[in-house]
């Protein structure tokens, strides 16, 4: 199975151009003002998959006033990324219809999440009331999504809501995009699916698209700076829109249908320095600017990235365990490596079974011992002298000064 690409929520990633085999892709992920000074992750999501001919992208934009927009942001752009690329070209004219459909399956698994969603502790019991009366309409988001078959000569992609997608030729001369609406009140719930509208969808033939550019409504009135970019250039756009009074998250996902012929970087080579911990390392490679960690839980198959510029990586808390990782180096000047052999971080719980199917209690012989924990002093005797004593000076101090 092809990884699906994840940038990270709850830290931003500068601007980084990925030299797939196909195409080349340049991002950025920026969070609000306000989500920076509170450690709260963003509301927008970008997601990626591709292969040799092929790339599936998604880029969602989280509501606020929904239930926990990140939570719906991230499910939906995750299942979209896997479904188009299930997709081979041509697609055909049902597209849409296949489309509205599984946006509605989706709510039962994604209405779970919410419902297990639990708010943090310490928040201000006026706060939690709110969201709780928000659950109730379930997370929403904004999203842009497509597919680009180079092979089939296809760009498929759709969207609902109020975010952006441009499209370019050779020249840098803008496309014109079928049915191009962009509505505030279209979006994904996971309640019901569609809200306020359909999801719309185009198909072009990619003779006339040369690159094509995904925003989110961050980043405001500057979009027309998008039209020709560097990413020293987007690095400066996230600057000076995050000094802005009204500061939103800023995610880009700029794609040219072009490729260039770099030679890739080496494969890492992770290992686990401790079996009690769940931690990977990996000896850094030679031209690497950052690396990418895969990770796939072994107890239900869930699958997810994470990048990092470190050469060490401590699995997020509350991972299921035992999980299967695998590292990738990546450059902007590079293709990427392949990916590192997979290696387990946590233990298995083994446990023989017994004929009857139900696994078999550990005998006397073979439990743990128990260690009582024991005191080396007795300190009922301390404890006692010690009010003694102190008694004994009260009254000793008394007798001498109080006359």
């Amino acid at each position: 199975m092809l990884p699906i690409v994840t940038l990270n929520q709850d830290s931003d990633t500068p601007a980084r151009r990925e030299i797939a085999p196909c195409v080349m892709l340049t991002y950025l992920y920026d969070r609000s003002r306000d989500s920076k000074k509170s450690g709260a992750p963003g509301q927008d999501f970008i997601a990626f998959s591709y292969d040799h001919s092929r790339v599936a992208f998604a880029v969602c934009d989280g509501v606020s006033q929904s239930f926990y927009g990140d939570l719906a942001a991230r499910f939906l752009g995750e299942k979209l990324v896997a479904w188009l690329m299930a997709h081979t070209a041509p697609v055909g004219g049902d597209f849409a219809d296949q489309l509205d459909r599984v946006l509605r399956a989706w709510t039962g698994e994604a209405s779970q999440l919410v419902q297990a969603r639990q708010p943090a502790a310490d928040l201000p019991p006026m706060i939690r009331e709110a969201l709780e009366r928000k659950r109730e309409n379930g997370s929403e988001s904004m999203f842009v999504a497509g597919l680009l078959d180079l092979s089939g000569e296809q760009l498929v992609v759709c969207w609902m809501g109020d975010m952006r997608l441009w499209l370019w030729d050779s020249h840098t001369r803008p496309v014109d995009l079928p049915g191009a609406v962009w509505l505030t009140k279209e979006r994904w719930s996971t309640r019901i699916g569609p809200k306020n509208g359909v999801p719309r969808t185009a198909i072009l033939n990619l003779d006339d698209v040369a690159r094509l550019t995904i925003h989110t409504d961050g980043v405001g009135n500057r979009a027309q700076e998008l039209r020709s970019i560097t990413r020293e250039r987007l690095d400066q756009l996230a600057r000076e829109l995050g000094a802005a009074p009204a500061s939103d998250d800023v995610s880009i996902l700029d794609i040219v249908v072009d490729s260039v012929d770099v030679p890739p970087l080496d494969a890492p080579e992770p290992y686990v320095p401790d079996m009690d911990e769940p931690v990977i390392r990996w000896q850094a490679v030679d031209g690497a600017q950052w690396y990418r960690v895969e990770m796939i839980a072994a107890v239900d198959g869930r699958q997810w990235t994470a990048d990092t510029t470190s050469t060490s990586f401590i699995l997020p808390p509350g991972q299921p365990e035992p999980t299967d990782c695998r590292v990738q180096a990546l450059s902007s000047d590079h293709r990427p490596s392949v990916w590192s052999d997979s290696i387990r971080v946590g233990r298995e719980l083994v446990m023989p079974v017994l004929e009857t199917g139900a696994p078999a209690m550990p005998t006397a012989a073979e439990a743990e011992p128990i260690v009582n924990a024991y005191r080396p002093f007795r300190t009922d005797v301390i404890l006692v002298g010690a009010l003694l004593l102190a008694l004994a000076l009260t009254v000793g101090w008394m007798l001498i000064y109080v006359r």
